[in-house]
């Protein structure tokens, strides 16, 4: 009796465990493309990407503040 219970409690955890782990796995997956979403898309479309800007003088941003 109480071998009967055991090995369907643990074939139980093994398929419970599977199949939990394949729904963690998909969830964290369409999570990632969710958080990279932008990045993805100037990876993959390359005529998304912003054009490199120059960076300003520090001194020419900050003379008309500080005299």
């Amino acid at each position: 009796m109480f071998q009967n219970f055991r090995l369907s409690m643990a074939r139980l955890h093994t398929w419970f465990g599977l199949v939990l782990g394949f729904v963690l796995m998909v969830v964290f997956f369409f999570g990632s493309l969710s958080v990279f979403d932008r990045e993805i898309d100037r990876w993959a479309i390359p005529e998304s990407r912003f054009a490199p800007q120059p960076m300003p003088s520090f001194d020419k941003v900050l003379l008309p503040v500080m005299p």
